[in-house]
């Protein structure tokens, strides 16, 4: 299976196992042996390039409310899905015309990734998406 990352970092391509500074984010690229693309290109990429298309909605994202994210997602990946980006609560914070930018894009996914039981129970109940726990991934080859 193809697999496509989206996140705000600035790099493409794969994460090797040995990356020095492999956050979080970047061992789900690794583990999932995906291509990592940063968000506001999307629409570079060619046409059905990925069975699986995954996003980290950034939490600084005015700048996304007039890009076509979902359009450009659904028209790269064959399906897609938001990743859980925080504490499930953190998107109530921001300014509202955000926060319904955010729902309406999580309900335009095929499906979503949460942290845990209780995260998947609340983003199930709000948005009626099928919701699959993908806990944090840990790459401990250079743990001594």
């Amino acid at each position: 299976m193809k697999i496509a990352f989206f996140t705000e970092g600035g790099y493409e391509g794969k994460v090797p196992r040995n990356h020095p500074n492999i956050r979080t984010d970047m061992a789900w690229v690794c583990a999932l042996d995906a291509t990592h693309h940063p968000i506001p290109k999307i629409h570079t990429l060619a046409d059905n390039s990925y069975d699986l298309g995954i996003i980290i909605i950034p939490k600084n994202r005015r700048h996304l409310l007039e890009y076509p994210l979902v359009e450009n997602m659904k028209r790269v990946c064959k399906k897609v899905s938001a990743m859980q980006e925080a504490v499930l609560w953190y998107w109530q914070d921001s300014p509202v015309d955000e926060q319904v930018w955010y729902f309406n894009t999580l309900v335009e996914m095929d499906f979503l990734f949460v942290h845990n039981n209780l995260d998947k129970k609340y983003f199930q109940g709000l948005t009626k998406k099928p919701c699959y726990r993908l806990p944090s991934v840990i790459i401990e080859d250079n743990i001594k």
